[in-house]
């Protein structure tokens, strides 16, 4: 894995919209912003992610979702610490990337660790970064829920 590639797509500032489900929630919009910055010479990106419902179709509403954490590059492996508001901490590792040199990149993380949040067996995160965009979907099993689904999906432009 190249993470010089995989930083110079993700640094910057995000903007999108995107959509909360499950089946065991109503399905809701929301409007998102990604912070990704660089931590000068580590293999480290830290961002903060954070979404609001959205209200009347386009104003931020109530907090949906809150999370900080860090992009590392250890030991050639690719984690995502991913630490939420909720108490909820999650380690997660690239399971698969793609990059043939065409954008977009493909990146797909698998949980290794959940901590704080029992109801959660598994999740995983895929990421499309490209063309000053992204795109990801969240999918995730709930012990009430034993089938991985998708839970979150948006798409970001770069501002």
């Amino acid at each position: 894995m190249d993470f010089s590639s995989v930083k110079k797509l993700l640094i910057g500032n995000w903007h999108g919209v995107g959509v909360a489900r499950y089946p065991t929630i109503k399905e809701a919009g929301y409007i998102e912003e990604f912070n990704v910055t660089d931590l000068e010479d580590l293999s480290v990106l830290r961002y903060e992610q954070k979404s609001w419902y959205t209200k009347n179709g386009s104003t931020k509403g109530d907090v949906v979702f809150w999370e900080t954490g860090f992009w590392i590059l250890k030991d050639n492996e690719l984690k995502i610490l991913s630490s939420q508001y909720s108490g909820r901490f999650e380690e997660l590792i690239l399971s698969s990337a793609e990059n043939k040199g065409a954008e977009p990149m493909v990146l797909f993380f698998k949980s290794k660790n959940i901590i704080g949040d029992q109801r959660v067996v598994q999740s995983t995160r895929k990421y499309l970064l490209g063309d000053n965009r992204i795109s990801y979907q969240l999918d995730m099993e709930m012990e009430n829920h034993r089938i991985l689904e998708n839970h979150l999906s948006a798409n970001l432009r770069k501002q």
